[in-house]
């Protein structure tokens, strides 16, 4: 995207989505502009310290140790198909290399309670994506810590304070 169209886009509206919750925009490209107070909404594994699900945390770890290992901070693009590719691994894991198209889009219709580094999966409550805007928080963007705050609670409750 022209930069001095996205500078107007993000100056123009208060909560950019998700889809721009990427290093290099924030680090590089937009530095020059960000406002003090840019908010977003995103999944958990870019508010790892306000998840409480003990089970997510332990996935966030593994991610994160990933993460760190390879020197690579996350965003959306890094934790985009984590839990994706992780839920077929399992899929498979369980029926077998061999498994049907059919057969893993019937592990994953039924899959409850998987926890990701996005939150806990419920194809059955929420059929075809697993998840739903209660794992969603919002965050800030600390400019000089070069990372983003999270600022509620997952479904966007505020913090107490």
């Amino acid at each position: 995207m022209n930069i001095s169209i996205a500078k107007n886009r993000l100056l123009n509206q208060s909560i950019p989505s998700y889809g721009n919750a990427l290093n290099a925009l924030m680090r590089q490209q937009w530095s020059s502009f960000l406002p003090d107070n840019l908010f977003i909404s995103a999944q958990a594994s870019l508010a790892p310290q306000q998840v409480t699900d003990r089970d997510v945390k332990t996935a966030l770890a593994a991610y994160f140790d990933v993460l760190t290992r390879n020197q690579v901070q996350p965003d959306v693009i890094t934790g985009a198909g984590w839990d994706p590719a992780l839920l077929v691994a399992a899929a498979l894991r369980k029926l077998g290399p061999t498994a049907s198209a059919e057969q893993i889009r019937a592990f994953l219709a039924g899959t409850r309670g998987w926890p990701g580094i996005s939150g806990r999966y419920d194809f059955k409550a929420i059929p075809q994506r697993g998840i739903g805007r209660g794992v969603m928080y919002m965050m800030r963007w600390d400019i000089p810590k070069q990372t983003w705050v999270g600022v509620s609670r997952a479904g966007g409750v505020p913090l107490a304070k």
